[in-house]
């Protein structure tokens, strides 16, 4: 639902998982929300979401995910 969609939001905010640092990872439109928890940040966890690599609308991203990302215009 989110990789058909025209506009969605990407964004990552870290938090602990049993005493390390995990990146929990958003995917979000106005109808729906996804979330996913991975070890690294980034555009490579966000491509482990599958959400993002199928995407072809127009993302808001954080600008330190767009420097680092070729998914979103």
């Amino acid at each position: 639902m989110i990789s058909g969609s025209d506009l969605a939001h990407f964004d990552e905010s870290g938090m602990r998982v049993n005493k390390q640092l995990h990146w929990l990872h958003v995917a979000s439109t106005d109808r729906v929300t996804s979330y996913s928890i991975h070890s690294k940040r980034g555009a490579p966890a966000m491509e482990a979401m599958g959400i993002v690599n199928q995407f072809e609308g127009y993302c808001d991203l954080p600008e330190l995910m767009r420097r680092n990302q070729n998914h979103c215009d």
